[in-house]
């Protein structure tokens, strides 16, 4: 019988082994939960994020796959006979072991002859796994070499074997791959294309750009590959998108220039971008197994799904914000984008909710004080700054410093066309959002942007025009209200009284209470129509 304050020891000198403080050996035999134990015990506070150890036993699998298996893993690591239920603790984010139960024992045998080996024995098949063991065991046995076998000194030894600690969330990240060149004279070319596209790409959502695959502590990875070819006084560029993880290309672009001198003024450059971006954000904004969010991914999910829309959709980020919401923890993303949330309850005028104006406020506030250099939650700020508080000033300067950060930010530059209209420039706004409407090409939830285009466009007082992007809009998105609102004054304004009688009814069967007086209310959310004579509709009778 050992002696010990802890109900479980995890002995990592030597072989593998988790023994109860009775005694009683309980190691698991499957080399992949011993290597769980393993990874999770030389953890940070014995604890890993889940993304970390999928990446590092099922690196070659899909992600969905990977995520299946690492789930089984853990629960079969739960249900070890001879062990109880609170040893392991898992959530959606990190899998750890109880402190309170279990304690790490690195310490060598008495009056051993030989240094024994880090987890000697263990054997698993993956690539990462086994890079990673290695370098493990070699710092184990430098370690063992230079210090005596003393407590202090296995105390010092086991933090020298566990890893730096790795990066909470595991972030999303762009890998830039050397160019395929068949000329030396277009590598340059081809290494500032691969740069532009990268880093376009991790700019859309929050991503890190990085030169080598192996790096740790990254969730979901896409390498971008340029192949750059020689034609004539000419050159030809093909972009590919593909996975680290699982070797399989999802995307392929391609571009090609007449003459090498304007090769940096080719127009076709920004088609490779968007059409990237749309690629990428399709890619990391895709939502988890049961459909939740996760932080690392939140800014190409919001991308992906974007809630403009009030519904299940809207009310299920909502729900995971609110759980998420230890401001200890809160980043300014997160802040930023949950006030977002709050303004779209507002604009589309979903259910009565007096909180939702002061929410929209203090998350917008919150995230700005947390960080003023994020482009995209200044853009935020902007948005909450015009539509919320009225101060079409303040929102029109945070979004231009954002717009200038951001150039092909469509999220972003359609922000600036809103405020741009409001400040007395409606010409220039409406240029801007169209300008947006075509760096969002391929992006999912399209009518958002032509809802924007509609909204400048009537405050410049071209009505066919705003007419031409509201009816987009609303095929694109039948639910979406402000297109509705749009159309409602639109048609009537051009005689088309049955067409603006059934956006009206449609609006009436989406927001309850409403009425042609409610719209004609200043605390209604038609802005843009205010101050033109689409209002008129308001009087038409037609509900």
């Amino acid at each position: 019988m050992m002696s010990s304050s802890h109900d479980f020891i995890l002995k990592l000198a030597g072989p593998v082994r988790l023994i109860r403080s009775d005694g009683l050996d309980i190691t698991p035999k499957a080399a992949k939960l011993k290597a769980l134990l393993v990874l999770i015990g030389t953890g940070t506070s014995m604890c890993r994020p889940r993304a970390f150890l999928q990446d590092m036993l099922w690196s070659r699998s899909d992600p969905e796959r990977g995520g299946a298996s690492l789930r089984q893993a853990l629960s079969a690591a739960r249900k070890l006979p001879g062990s109880v239920p609170d040893l392991l603790i898992i959530d959606n984010g990190s899998a750890a072991l109880n402190p309170a139960r279990i304690r790490i024992d690195l310490a060598l045998p008495r009056n051993c002859i030989e240094i024994p080996e880090f987890a000697e024995g263990l054997d698993v098949a993956d690539p990462e796994f086994e890079d990673w063991l290695r370098d493990r065991r070699s710092e184990f046995a430098d370690a063992c070499e230079k210090l005596p076998a003393s407590a202090s000194a296995m105390q010092v030894l086991a933090e020298r074997v566990a890893p730096p600690k790795v990066i909470e969330a595991a972030r999303p990240a762009i890998v830039i791959c050397p160019p395929v060149c068949d000329d030396p004279s277009v590598r340059a070319h081809a290494e500032i294309l691969s740069a532009d596209v990268a880093t376009h790409i991790a700019q859309i959502g929050d991503a890190d750009v990085l030169l080598d695959h192996r790096t740790p502590g990254h969730g979901k990875r896409l390498a971008v590959k340029v192949r750059a070819m020689r034609q004539g006084p000419g050159m030809s560029f093909q972009v590919q998108l593909s996975e680290v993880d699982v070797p399989r290309a999802i995307w392929f672009g391609d571009v090609a220039c007449r003459n090498a001198p304007g090769v940096n003024q080719n127009p076709q450059f920004d088609r490779l971008l968007i059409e990237a971006a749309a690629a990428s954000s399709a890619y990391f904004g895709q939502l988890g197994p049961e459909g939740e969010p996760d932080d690392a991914m939140l800014a190409y999910q919001m991308y992906a799904h974007f809630p403009f829309q009030a519904g299940p959709k809207l009310e299920r980020f909502e729900a995971w914000f609110s759980r998420h919401a230890d401001t200890a923890q809160t980043r300014a993303i997160q802040l930023a984008w949950r006030a977002r949330l709050r303004l779209v309850s507002l604009l589309e005028n979903a259910r009565p909710d007096n909180n939702a104006f002061g929410e929209a406020t203090e998350f917008s506030r919150a995230a700005i004080s947390l960080s003023t250099d994020d482009p995209v939650v200044s853009a935020i700020a902007a948005e909450v700054a015009l539509h919320v508080e009225g101060k079409v000033e303040l929102a029109g300067e945070l979004a231009r410093l954002s717009a200038e950060r951001r150039p092909r930010n469509p999220f972003i530059q359609a922000i600036y066309a809103q405020a741009l209209a409001r400040s007395n420039r409606p010409k220039q706004g409406y240029a801007v959002a169209q300008r947006a409407l075509h760096l969002a090409a391929g992006q999912p939830n399209l009518s958002w942007w032509h809802a924007i285009c509609a909204s400048t466009a009537i405050q410049l007082h071209r009505f066919s025009e705003a007419r031409k992007h509201a009816e987009l809009s609303h095929f694109l998105a039948p639910t979406f209200r402000p297109p509705l609102r749009f159309l409602s004054a639109l048609r009537f304004h051009d005689g088309d009284e049955i067409g603006a009688a059934r956006a009206l009814c449609t609006l009436q069967s989406l927001e309850p209470g409403f009425s042609l007086q409610r719209m004609a209310d200043r605390s209604y959310p038609v802005a843009s129509l205010r101050g033109t004579k689409l209002l008129a509709v308001t009087e038409s009778g037609l509900l």
